[in-house]
């Protein structure tokens, strides 16, 4: 109980600062930002593209039990469900910040442009929020041919809403350190890096602080597992995507790849993006074993790191000048810096994020409000046994 006040305490007061910095923006607009007409899109693209890929990360997890039926994922779906919902929410706060208005937001999916990116990734992640809110509504009415229905929507239209997330991002022909054709692959191998890291935290704290005699076998090594091959995913197409960068020296995606190699972004590139989000935590996970402990302490190093993986990927793709002077010979980088109104809010999302994650614990699983789900079938089989 001590536990959850200290918890509860600073997450309120993350909120407080987080709401201090989201009221800087919206009064102030983007003089309080690090962004300018170079550099238009800041921070605010990064929290939101942390929270809306990690949901589908989420979802992908719980898909392993609710869609592939593997035995092992069972114990976390429910959870993995509420948080995913919890963690889409989180990034629509940054979104709509982002956009200056949040009732922007509305107005986008009310202004149809199917030629448009942007309002299919508002639409899809819309609708697969939608989807996954009706999933966790038939799971708490324990309606299990719903619950395995809308588990098959949701993960189709998250599986869509956060590869056209990349494909926003890669269909940009103005900006080359963003375009290509694999960028909807690399979001939905991010998404999963921090889905599992996330799931690896959660059930972490939750096996730690579960009541003595409440035995069975850890989740979190498995989790440990999945998260260690997602590294290794990640580790190898980003490899291989700078290489690409380098090798042909294309305009633009050399410029961006420079910058993050040995330019301006080489400590948060090399540091805090290579350094936590993989070779810390593979080091952690492949030498060490996959121990509760050892998994949740890579898990916490990985999502720092994932976090400056998006802040690099937006500050990359807009710091190169849209037009490369022929014959330069040294480049001249455009200027971005996260604001502590940004921080603020970044801070905020978190606490507002543990804050809900605590309220979902009591609300429904401290006293197992989601039913096992059984079929029919499987009743009948009970009743014939007995």
């Amino acid at each position: 109980m001590t536990n959850q006040r200290l918890i509860k305490t600073i997450s309120i007061i993350l909120i407080c600062v987080g709401l201090i910095g989201a009221l800087t923006i919206l009064i102030y607009g983007e003089k309080y930002q690090g962004v300018s007409d170079m550099v238009p899109w800041g921070s605010l693209i990064s929290i939101y593209i942390f929270f809306a890929a990690s949901s589908v990360g989420l979802t992908l997890i719980a898909s392993l039990w609710y869609i592939f039926k593997i035995p092992a994922f069972k114990v976390l779906t429910k959870r993995a469900l509420v948080l995913a919902i919890i963690s889409v929410v989180l990034g629509f706060i940054a979104i709509g910040l982002e956009l200056g208005n949040p009732l922007n937001m509305i107005w986008l999916i009310f202004s149809p442009n199917i030629t448009s990116g942007i309002w299919w990734m508002g639409t899809l992640y819309v609708l697969y929020l939608g989807f996954r809110m009706l999933t966790v509504y038939f799971l708490y009415k324990n309606h299990e041919a719903r619950v395995v229905l809308f588990s098959r929507i949701t993960v189709a239209a998250g599986i869509l809403a956060v590869s056209n997330l990349g494909a926003v991002f890669g269909n940009l022909h103005a900006r080359p350190f963003w375009q290509g054709t694999a960028m909807p692959i690399y979001f939905m191998i991010v998404a999963l890096l921090s889905g599992a890291a996330i799931m690896a935290i959660t059930y972490y704290l939750v096996e730690k602080f579960k009541p003595e005699g409440d035995g069975g076998e850890s989740i979190v090594p498995i989790l440990g597992k999945v998260l260690l091959v997602s590294i290794a995913v990640t580790g190898f197409y980003k490899f291989w995507n700078m290489i690409s960068y380098l090798y042909g020296q294309v305009p633009g995606k050399f410029e961006a790849a420079m910058a993050l190699l040995a330019g301006p972004l080489s400590f948060s590139f090399w540091v805090l993006e290579v350094g936590l989000a993989l070779v810390i935590p593979a080091i952690i996970l492949a030498t060490s074993g996959f121990a509760p402990l050892r998994v949740f302490v890579a898990s916490s190093i990985l999502l720092v790191g994932v976090f400056f993986m998006h802040v690099n990927f937006i500050t990359a793709g807009q710091i190169v000048p849209l037009e490369i002077v022929p014959g330069q010979t040294e480049m001249i980088y455009h200027s971005y810096v996260m604001m502590p109104a940004e921080w603020a809010v970044f801070l905020g999302t978190i606490g507002g994020g543990l804050l809900l994650v605590l309220w979902a614990e009591k609300k429904f699983f401290s006293k197992d409000i989601f039913p096992t789900v059984i079929s029919e079938k499987t009743q009948k089989e009970v009743t014939d046994n007995v």
